[in-house]
């Protein structure tokens, strides 16, 4: 008797349900490098590129044109991977300043799936999503708020064993693997975990998704379309109205230096550097003013970031006589040793000025060279007015104090001071 016994193996698979997806793809849609860093984005330019992407998606998608890819990689082509890097950061600037998009984490907090189907709802509508993710559950502004981390496009999801897997547009994957970047939440560590190429790459404790629209999307057009002709950065910035803007407050020039409580808070628009040194020069530069802080020196270090040519008139000291004037000068640049050992002040006649008086001459020669001081005037806040005044930090109607110094005594009220008010 031949006894015959079936095995049957019972294998667990995975449940897949519902697969949803758009026609953004990562490999065409997103910029041809990674995600840059430049002088106006230190930690990357990721709002930018996403804003830009999602732009030229709809310019693809709707209107027949290249893909975003083809165009910044036609761009670093013919005129350098560098080049392409400041495009790419004059777009971060512009969607810093003009886009300023906002998101709350505030639910997706309490319920990650609120999230997430808001997120699935949109995208059966065959629209990508841009999400951001950051570490703290109030309203944010990209670009303002150093809690906000990143931004990406939501472009796809599948639903497997019940849990949505997200297909993710990234600028900061490599380019070699942008088609493969995927999302999805954690319920044991209670963050969105974000892998590429199935090794995990990002974890985040906080997302939401971006509420506001993309302000001015043909600027970005007119970004790729002057980038394509070579045109200088400072000109593609202008024309694409990527500049800083100002909301009666505190300026948001998309760059801020602090030297902490206390002390000085600068905030200024990169592109004053445009065209002007490169990062070997700024170095360099950095290196002088160092040396002059660490010094202990007071007044004044003046770095010129380019080469100035000034016509200059020069006038022969033992000219100028007590009562009168430096020669018609209304503006001392220097002075010049000639062959002879004789001295010439070098300096401007500037037509509609006055000419300097030669008395301010020496008053200037017996604060300098006498006792080794530099005259200055300086119009300090009125530190006690902060906290009574309403609106007072930051503004300019706060009471202010006249400072001097670098004077001789008995030369403190002589009309060269008076000279340095009206100045």
């Amino acid at each position: 008797m031949i006894g015959l016994f079936c095995a049957i193996a019972l294998v667990k698979s995975a449940y897949v349900g519902e697969s949803l997806t758009t026609k953004f793809l990562p490999s065409l849609d997103l910029p041809s490098i990674q995600n840059p860093r430049t002088t106006y984005a230190l930690d990357g330019g990721c709002n930018g590129g996403d804003e830009m992407a999602n732009v030229f998606y709809k310019i693809r998608t709707q209107l027949g044109g290249k893909p975003l890819h083809d165009l910044t990689n036609e761009i670093m082509t013919k005129h350098s991977e560098e080049y392409l890097k400041r495009v790419l950061g004059i777009a971060q600037l512009h969607a810093d300043m003009a886009g300023t998009p906002e998101f709350s984490a505030t639910l997706d907090r309490t319920d990650p799936n609120i999230f997430m189907k808001s997120i699935v709802d949109t995208l059966r509508t065959h629209e990508p999503v841009s999400i951001v993710f950051g570490n703290s559950a109030a309203t944010q502004v990209i670009g303002t708020d150093n809690k906000v981390n990143h931004r990406i496009t939501i472009y796809g999801a599948d639903e497997v064993n019940g849990q949505w897997i997200f297909r993710v547009a990234d600028t900061n994957a490599p380019p070699s693997q942008v088609d493969q970047v995927q999302l999805r939440f954690d319920p044991v560590k209670r963050a969105f975990v974000e892998t590429t190429a199935n090794v995990v790459s990002d974890q985040w404790s906080q997302a939401g998704t971006v509420k506001a629209q993309i302000k001015r999307p043909e600027d970005y057009a007119i970004m790729i379309k002057l980038a394509r002709q070579g045109t200088p950065y400072a000109e593609i910035q202008a024309a694409s109205h990527a500049n800083p803007v100002h909301d009666g407050s505190v300026p948001n020039n998309g760059a801020t230096i602090h030297s902490g409580p206390g002390g000085v808070l600068i905030q200024f628009d990169p592109a004053i550097f445009n065209n002007t040194v490169d990062e070997k020069k700024l170095a360099e530069m950095e290196k002088h003013v160092q040396e002059f802080l660490n010094s202990g020196q007071h007044g004044a270090v003046v770095i010129r970031l380019e080469p100035v040519i000034k016509k200059l008139v020069l006038v022969p000291l033992k000219s100028i006589r007590l009562g009168g004037d430096l020669g018609g000068l209304t503006r001392v640049s220097g002075f010049v040793r000639a062959s002879d050992g004789s001295i010439l002040l070098a300096g401007l006649r500037e037509p509609g000025h006055t000419a300097i008086p030669s008395d301010f001459l020496m008053v200037a020669i017996q604060g300098v060279f006498k006792k080794g001081a530099v005259p200055f005037i300086s119009l300090d806040p009125d530190m006690s007015a902060y906290g009574t005044l309403p609106g007072a930090i930051g503004s300019i109607t706060v009471p202010q104090n006249t400072r001097t110094g670098g004077l001789p005594e008995g030369l403190t009220q002589t009309s060269f001071i008076k000279a340095m008010f009206e100045a």
